[in-house]
């Protein structure tokens, strides 16, 4: 979804099966890829909104970076301000917490290949932490990696930010929850990413 776009998943939803059927709960950024969870009732979009807001829902990001993160594991701890036309690292008055745990999984001399974790769902938060706080932005960003050049030849399309698995609670259409049990949506990486994992040793048919 998003203003500045002529088409959104909502849109498509409604035009093959319906206004008000199918429901997209949760939003990637632009030019990111990965899974996505939809509703198939009111009900389910609500209960399922509630998990979001509850931080019930587990989302693991893969990302292709410049550079290589030090120390190679860790936490982010960096709350973040919306200045209206970006986001930015900010300790000033009305920053909102966020969180971010990162792993690299392999490295090359000019980019890594990075699993990311998030509990608070900030605007830009895994773009902003990378390049802010690590020093080491998204390759593909535009906005938050400007003047960076990347180390792939020729460069591919797009955001190299992947989320590659959420897990939310297995909600019916009445919106009640089945105990405990929950419901997880994967999705591979798309065919642009082929040169990245290529260049840090990865067979493109690896599942983060």
């Amino acid at each position: 979804g998003g203003s500045k776009l002529d088409s959104s998943v909502d849109q498509l939803l409604g035009a093959a099966y319906g206004p008000q059927t199918y429901r997209l709960v949760h939003r990637l950024d632009r030019h990111a890829t990965g899974a996505l969870v939809v509703a198939k009732s009111r009900l389910a979009a609500a209960a399922l909104a509630q998990a979001f807001r509850e931080h019930r829902v587990a989302k693991s990001y893969v990302a292709a970076l410049h550079g290589t993160p030090a120390p190679p594991r860790g936490a982010i701890d960096a709350a973040l301000l919306n200045t209206g036309s970006s986001v930015v690292a900010s300790t000033a008055s009305g920053a909102k917490p966020a969180a971010t745990y990162y792993r690299v999984l392999r490295a090359s001399p000019a980019a890594s290949l990075v699993a990311l974790r998030t509990l608070s769902g900030r605007k830009h938060q895994i773009r902003v932490h990378c390049a802010q706080v690590l020093g080491c932005p998204i390759l593909g960003d535009a906005k938050y990696g400007a003047g960076r050049t990347c180390p792939l030849t020729p460069a591919p399309p797009g955001l190299f930010l992947h989320l590659a698995r959420i897990s939310v609670p297995d909600v019916d259409c009445s919106g009640n929850t089945s105990g405990s049990s929950t419901v997880t949506v994967s999705a591979p990486f798309p065919p642009f990413w082929e040169p990245v994992l290529s260049e840090l040793h990865m067979p493109f048919s690896a599942r983060s």
